[in-house]
C-alpha cells in the first residue's frame, strides 16, 4: 500500500520526472515500396519552385502521431530536406555536424538535409514538394515527398534527387525513402531524427556525409530506412529501474541507495514534496548512504543519475 501511495505521489507532484526517454532504432531495406507510388496525381502541392532556404506553411497530420514520446499534430517542411514539428520554427541553414546538435532544426526528421533548392524548370511533376495520406485507419501513412530537388550549387541537368518522409499511423513509425537521383560527389546530406532540444537523436549510416545514391526511376532500387521505437531499450530501462533500491523505506535516520547491477551511482538529488531540492550528492559507487535524521517527516523524491547517463526516480517516507 505504501509503495502504491508513493507511486501516486510521484505522478501527482512530479509528472515531468516520469517522462519516458524514447529511444529509436533503424532498419534499411532496398527494393520496391508502396509509399510514393501514388503520390501523383492526387497529392497536395505544398511548395513549388523556385524556392530556396524556406519553409512551407503549417501542415496538419491527419491522425494521432507521437515523436519522442510526445503527441505532435503538424509540421513545417523545408526545401532543404527536413520536417520540423516545432510550431514557431524558423528555417535553419544546413551544416554537416553530427546529430544530436541544439543548433540543428529541433524536433525534426532529416529526410536528406542538404543545401537544396527547387527550381522553376518546365517539367511535369518536378521541382516541388507534395503530401498525401493513404491507407485506412489504423494503418494510414502520410507521405511528404521532395520531387527532383536540386543541390544549391548544381542545376537540374547535373544533379537532382527525389525522396520522401513517411509518417506511419501504426506505432508512429517513420520511413525515409530514397526514390530516384543522380549521384553527385558534392552531396553531403544528413539523415536521421532529433528531439525538441537537440539533446538526443538518431543519425543514420554515413551521416553527416551521406552521398545520395544513384537511383533509377524504377522502384527495384529504392532505399527505405524504417525508424521505430526501440522496445529493447525500454526493457533495459525497466531492468535498471528495478535494480536500484532505496532502503530502508520508510526510514527515520538514513537511507541506502543500492545499484544491484554493474551501473554506478553518479549523483543523487533529493526533493521535498513542493519540488524544492534539499540535497545534492555526487558519488561513484554502487552503494550510497544518506543521513536523513534531520529531515522533517514526509515524502521525499530521489533523482538518481547513473554513470551510463540514465536518470531514474524513486521516493521514500521519512518517519
Amino acid at each position: 500500500m505504501k509503495s502504491f501511495l508513493l507511486t501516486i505521489s510521484i505522478f501527482l507532484f512530479f509528472p515531468f520526472l516520469l517522462a519516458a526517454q524514447t529511444e529509436y532504432k533503424s532498419e534499411k531495406y532496398v527494393g520496391p515500396q508502396d509509399y510514393t507510388s501514388n503520390i501523383r496525381p492526387n497529392a497536395k502541392l505544398v511548395m513549388k519552385g523556385p524556392a530556396n532556404d524556406t519553409l512551407t506553411g503549417w501542415q496538419s497530420i491527419p491522425f494521432e502521431f507521437f515523436f519522442y514520446g510526445k503527441k505532435v499534430d503538424g509540421y513545417f517542411i523545408s526545401d532543404d530536406g527536413y520536417v520540423t514539428f516545432i510550431k514557431d520554427a524558423k528555417h535553419v541553414d544546413y551544416n554537416n555536424k553530427s546529430i544530436p546538435n541544439p543548433e540543428f532544426p529541433n524536433n525534426a526528421i532529416y529526410g536528406y538535409w542538404e543545401k537544396l533548392k527547387l527550381e522553376n524548370v518546365m517539367t511535369m511533376w518536378s521541382n516541388e514538394i507534395r503530401s498525401i495520406t493513404l491507407g485506412e485507419p489504423p494503418e494510414r501513412f502520410h507521405v511528404i515527398m521532395w520531387i527532383t530537388a536540386i543541390p544549391e550549387t548544381e542545376t537540374f541537368s547535373t544533379a537532382s534527387l527525389s525522396f520522401a518522409v513517411v509518417l506511419m499511423e501504426k506505432n508512429s513509425e517513420i520511413n525515409i525513402v530514397y526514390v530516384a537521383g543522380r549521384k553527385n560527389s558534392r552531396l553531403n546530406g544528413i539523415i536521421g531524427i532529433e528531439n525538441e532540444d537537440g539533446s538526443k537523436g538518431l543519425m543514420l549510416e554515413n551521416s553527416p556525409y551521406y552521398d545520395f545514391p544513384s537511383l533509377s526511376a524504377a522502384s527495384s532500387d529504392d532505399i527505405t530506412y524504417t525508424i521505430s521505437e526501440n522496445t529493447l531499450s525500454k526493457e533495459y530501462e525497466y531492468f535498471v529501474d528495478n535494480s536500484i533500491f532505496v532502503i530502508p523505506n520508510p526510514s527515520q535516520d538514513y537511507i541506502n541507495i543500492i545499484s544491484n547491477n554493474e551501473n554506478l551511482i553518479e549523483s543523487v538529488n533529493i526533493y521535498c514534496l513542493d519540488g524544492k531540492k534539499i540535497s545534492e550528492i555526487n558519488s561513484e559507487s554502487n552503494t550510497l548512504r544518506i543521513e536523513i535524521s534531520d529531515y522533517p517527516k514526509g515524502i521525499y523524491f530521489v533523482q538518481i543519475t547513473l554513470n551510463t547517463g540514465k536518470v531514474l526516480f524513486k521516493a521514500f517516507i521519512k518517519k
